[in-house]
């Protein structure tokens, strides 16, 4: 047995010698350092080389080159069971793109990172700075048993523009990015912090967000945007003001759970000019809109919304793909006049949606009271033909029915009046066109014809379909009636007049 123990601890110490031999002599490092380089250089996408490679149980100094422009250094003291440091680093990658096989990232441009490494385990403090995406960066993190407690970082002037290139992303936008960063306890369950990041004078870059979002962007579209989060045990408290040249959004408070990753926030967004709208969304539209609503994501996506639109309501929601959308009592003439559509009629409106964005379809369903034609070449066209002032006529409720699949709206509706009766049988919209196609069939005191509206909805072709016998017959018709009402008229007098 006591030969055994002594075997056993004779093993140990060998291993221990071997590994010191390995690992901390002169011979050691330098087939270390073979090792390394070898392993590194096999992959044939750098030339990876050692100036100097110098581990010991109390001291490091290395100095590697990387396709002899780009290097590495490290030097200090250390105590490897004391798990103590006092070390210097410089760190200057001229191509992070040559490192994607290291890395397992795909990285483009230039990196350098400096600072120094003090303390042991119970608090080591490292400090820095680094010119990340072309900015002026500072650090300073403290450690407790290796996990950040303390972290203070400010970022000054970094390029929108070099991050995108960094990570391999299109060059969507350029402009500026500062963060100021100040954590007292970086600890997820006890986190408390402030960090303020501002993004100024950005630009986006038309052509390549066209590209890459099928977007027909024209006009010159900038930003800012100031972020306010406050840390706060396990939740991460934000403010957000962006401007932009189309609109503007705020959100007073957005929560987001850092472990269990749900968002809640409110927001709202502020369209001061919808004609800036255009080359965004396709679509023709003037006026002004605030919109305020709420956004939560968990295991779905619920955004809701609503505002005050022309002189009616808004009301929406959206979970996950499917939309619905409830507007009341809105005044369709100052509607029409928004869309850039014909004003030719006058009402107060209120429509009902359900719409899905994945599938693009969706039903639109909308109630329109005391409705009433306004003067325009189509009431003009009606009066020189039947002598009848289709505007003085008030439909007191009007149902409107559309069906939306992509960018085709077919719709029907059927008007009732006093005098007359307007059956839309036939309408399609275009609105990637911007053309209609609609027939109207009207009845006007027993005068029947049809009305065929067809082209840009800006300024379509308004075309009047008339059976010349039938109106001959309908003129007669209505002639005898009044003749036959006057002749029964004068009759009961003459009869009053006998007795």
């Amino acid at each position: 047995m006591k030969k055994f123990f002594l075997y056993l601890t004779l093993l140990i110490l060998v291993i221990i010698g071997s590994v010191y031999s390995v690992l901390f002599t002169g011979w050691g490092n330098g087939v270390v350092s073979g090792i390394i380089s070898d392993k590194i250089n096999e992959e044939k996408v750098i030339v990876f080389t050692f100036d100097k490679f110098l581990v010991s149980t109390n001291k490091i100094d290395i100095v590697a080159n990387i396709d002899s422009n780009s290097k590495i250094n490290i030097s200090g003291d250390y105590s490897l069971f004391g798990a103590s440091a006092d070390i210097k680093y410089d760190i200057n990658i001229k191509d992070l793109a040559k490192l994607q096989k290291i890395t397992g990232k795909k990285l483009k441009g230039s990196f350098s990172l400096s600072g120094i490494a003090v303390g042991n385990k119970e608090l080591m403090n490292v400090q820095g700075k680094t010119n990340i995406f072309s900015s002026k960066t500072t650090y300073d993190i403290k450690m407790i048993n290796f996990e950040p407690s303390f972290i203070q970082v400010q970022v000054l002037k970094a390029r929108i523009q070099d991050a995108l290139v960094m990570l391999e992303e299109p060059s969507y936008a350029k402009g500026y990015l500062d963060i100021n960063m100040d954590i007292k306890n970086a600890q997820i369950g006890t986190l408390d912090g402030l960090i303020t990041t501002k993004v100024y004078q950005g630009l986006v870059n038309n052509l390549v967000v066209n590209k890459a979002f099928d977007l027909k962007l024209v006009d010159k579209l900038t930003f800012k945007t100031t972020v306010i989060t406050k840390l706060k045990n396990d939740l991460a408290l934000s403010s957000l003001k962006t401007y932009t040249s189309k609109a503007n959004i705020f959100v007073k408070e957005a929560k987001v759970n850092l472990r269990t990753q749900k968002i809640n926030s409110d927001y709202k967004i502020v369209l001061g000019d919808l004609r800036k709208l255009f080359d965004v969304s396709g679509t023709k539209m003037r006026g002004a809109i605030t919109i305020d609503g709420n956004f939560v994501k968990d295991e779905n996506i619920l955004v809701d919304g609503k505002s005050k639109l022309l002189k009616g309501t808004l009301n929406y929601k959206l979970l996950n793909d499917d939309f619905t959308a409830s507007i009341k009592n809105i005044d369709l003439l100052k509607g029409l006049y928004m869309m850039y559509y014909p004003e030719v009629f006058n009402s107060s409106a209120s429509m009902d949606l359900v719409y899905n964005l994945k599938d693009q379809k969706g039903v639109m369903t909308a109630i329109l009271k005391d409705g009433q034609l306004v003067k325009s070449d189509y009431s003009r066209q009606i009066n020189a033909l039947t002598r009848f002032d289709l505007t003085k006529e008030v439909y007191e409720e009007t149902t409107l029915e559309s069906k939306i699949n992509k960018n085709i709206i077919n719709s029907i509706m059927h008007l009732k009046s006093k005098y007359t009766t307007l059956d839309m049988t036939k309408s399609v919209l275009d609105t990637a066109k911007n053309t209609t196609d609609s027939t109207i069939k009207v009845n006007i005191k027993g005068l029947k014809f049809d009305t065929i509206i067809k082209g840009n909805l800006n300024d379509p072709s308004i075309k009047i379909k008339l059976d010349a016998k039938a109106a001959l017959k309908s003129k007669i018709d209505e002639k005898k009636k009044v003749y036959k009402e006057k002749l029964e008229n004068k009759l009961k007098d003459k009869l009053k007049s006998l007795f």
